[in-house]
């Protein structure tokens, strides 16, 4: 005899099924993460191509030259941040989507 909250010896035990809710909640946060790693892919691919082929300085002064490859290092460094932060954004969402074990 098995008491009440026990499970009978050879039936398995089920996970609920996810309410509407649920799924659309999950399929949004699979659409968020989908394009948050997709824009930080698109913005990781901008900044390696750039640093690639870095900034002609045909017709500039030193000075200017200087200036424009300055300052595309700078955007580099800040695009590549901020790819990184999105990549990690989408990685976090789509661990978010784990189905919870819980102990018991």
């Amino acid at each position: 005899m098995s008491h009440p909250g026990e499970q009978a010896p050879g039936i398995e035990a089920r996970a609920p099924a996810p309410s509407a809710l649920t799924r659309v909640s999950r399929a949004a946060r699979l659409g968020l993460a989908g394009g948050t790693g997709v824009g930080g892919a698109f913005l990781a691919g901008s900044a390696a191509r750039g640093a690639r082929h870095p900034e002609s300085c045909t017709g500039l002064t030193q000075a200017e030259c200087a200036l424009v490859r300055g300052s595309a290092h700078r955007l580099l460094r800040l695009q590549g941040g901020a790819a990184l932060g999105l990549l990690l954004l989408a990685l976090a969402l789509l661990l978010s989507l784990r189905r919870r074990v819980t102990a018991g």
